[in-house]
């Protein structure tokens, strides 16, 4: 019976290697991807519940920062995660009354979240709710980073520049 040569094997190792070393960049930029989309979608659909929560229930909603999943944090940095709860409107940091959490959020690994508010309102009345941007970036910068936008009657949508047009920063902190 015959078996693999040494040079056979050296060849079949070289050509793996190259091989995962081509495909390498891709998966990185398709891990950085999903991990984006993930946490924009997490965020769209937190938007939307808590837009659609102030509608059914008649109260407003609250959208607000969070690094504990307890207390609003009153930070425009949303990296840590954000909680939605309900009929409670007060000037961040603050934590919501027992009960009134519907939803928590550790927000992405390895994420930059920023945003012009530390908390978006969602009212039940006229479709009035607080507009503003989030900022989702990752090590790859600006050129990547996507901007969720809500409009003043509460609805979200994705961007890759600013609401003025221009393109996306992502800060530091």
């Amino acid at each position: 019976m015959r078996g693999f040569t040494l040079m056979e094997i050296l060849v079949a190792l070289t050509i793996t290697t190259i091989a995962v070393l081509l495909t390498q960049p891709v998966i990185a930029t398709g891990t950085l991807n999903l991990q984006r989309s993930t946490t924009i979608n997490g965020l769209i659909r937190s938007l939307h519940f808590a837009r659609r929560s102030a509608a059914e229930r008649g109260r407003s909603t609250v959208v607000c920062a969070s690094s504990d999943g307890q207390r609003c944090s009153g930070s425009e940095h949303w990296s840590s995660g954000w909680i939605v709860h309900d009929n409670f409107l007060q000037a961040a940091p603050y934590a919501p009354p027992s009960g009134s959490i519907l939803y928590r959020s550790r927000g992405g690994t390895g994420l930059a979240i920023s945003a012009n508010r530390t908390q978006f309102v969602f009212r039940p009345f006229r479709g009035r709710s607080t507009n503003g941007t989030l900022i989702v970036c990752d090590r790859r910068g600006g050129t990547e980073a996507r901007a969720v936008i809500v409009s003043n009657i509460g609805r979200p949508r994705l961007a890759r520049t600013s609401s003025s047009g221009t393109p996306l920063e992502c800060s530091s902190g």
